[in-house]
């Protein structure tokens, strides 16, 4: 789960929505995986994309350009939610 500190980043995330050109995947989840999660059924798809772009940047399948973009957020933004979760960015 992401820390309450990163919420506010988020939240201006989802109100800005995904940029054009994205690729939207269906995914099935429980329906009472927001409630597991203690997030509200609106944000689920934020944390998950979060989840997944914090994921594949850890592995180095992608940048840190490009998971901040699967986010949904600013590369700054997304480095210091990485920074806050001790994940290393690249300098």
């Amino acid at each position: 789960m992401i820390a309450w500190e990163h919420r506010g980043l988020l939240d201006a995330a989802l109100r800005r929505g995904y940029p054009g050109g994205m690729l939207i995947v269906a995914l099935s989840v429980p329906d009472d995986l927001g409630a597991a999660l203690h997030v509200p059924d609106e944000r689920l798809a934020l944390e998950i994309a979060f989840a997944a772009a914090t994921r594949l940047y850890e592995q180095r399948r992608v940048s840190l350009a490009k998971a901040a973009d699967l986010a949904g957020m600013e590369r700054f933004a997304f480095a210091s939610c990485l920074a806050n979760l001790g994940i290393a960015t690249a300098t």
